[in-house]
């Protein structure tokens, strides 16, 4: 018995497409490669591209902005007044004793002789994950980050454009006042760009007003209160809204 030659089938050929291997290589006259290549490319939505570019934003500032603060701690260049008043009150407050401190003992033993500021109680659980100082500076960076998101939001709605909505949430990003605020140690008014642009944002989208949600409205008047727990005098900002 003699073996047969291989039939060019079995090698691979098929009519005017080469052999299998280099059509896989070349990515060409393989029916099934063009509809999946096909299929991922269509799947990229232009529409998601500014969502994408606005997180890209948003996560560089963070990472950065954090970088910096945590580089400035290890500097020394940060001081009891005010990032030391805060991380004493919000870590006692987080091991049970509720906003004590003792870097004014003038005014006594609880931080409410000094400043209104309910809003330490919801960051005291931070320290039950990382019982770190810094744990106050990532939040501090994320918080301001986040306003960009309203900022976006409320430009498309007014412009159409996410040309312009992208600008205006890049120079936010970039304005010299915010990120000098993000250094100068921690301060809970800070939250407060993030949380007044989401007013303005939801103040928008309530527009006439008697056609809201239910949710809509409990988040518009969830963002008032946060804003009003962050200092006694937020009621002046809030009093102007709207």
């Amino acid at each position: 018995m003699f073996l047969q030659p291989a039939s060019p089938r079995y090698l691979g050929e098929s009519r005017g497409c080469g052999r299998t291997h280099e059509r896989e290589s070349l990515g060409v006259c393989t029916p099934g490669r063009e509809l999946t290549l096909g299929a991922r490319a269509s799947s990229i939505d232009p529409r998601h591209i500014p969502a994408a570019a606005l997180a890209a934003l948003i996560v560089a500032y963070v990472l950065l902005f954090t970088f910096l603060a945590d580089a400035q701690f290890e500097a020394h260049h940060t001081s009891v007044f005010d990032l030391g008043v805060y991380d004493q009150v919000i870590w006692n407050t987080a091991h049970g004793r509720l906003l004590t401190y003792s870097a004014e003992p003038e005014f006594g033993s609880n931080f409410l002789a000094t400043h209104l500021q309910p809003i330490l109680i919801l960051l005291a659980p931070l320290y039950w994950f990382w019982d770190d100082v810094r744990v106050l500076f990532v939040a501090q960076t994320l918080a301001l980050a986040l306003g960009a998101i309203p900022v976006f939001a409320l430009t498309l709605r007014r412009t159409h454009s996410h040309f312009a909505a992208m600008v205006l949430s890049a120079s936010y990003l970039l304005l010299p006042a915010l990120e000098a605020a993000n250094l100068f140690d921690f301060h809970p008014e800070t939250f407060a760009p993030a949380l007044c642009l989401t007013i303005f944002l939801l103040l928008d989208i309530l527009r006439p007003y008697e056609h809201g949600t239910f949710p809509q409205w409990i988040a518009l008047w969830l963002c008032v209160l946060l804003t009003l727990a962050l200092k006694e005098d937020m009621a002046l900002i809030v009093a102007t809204i709207g």
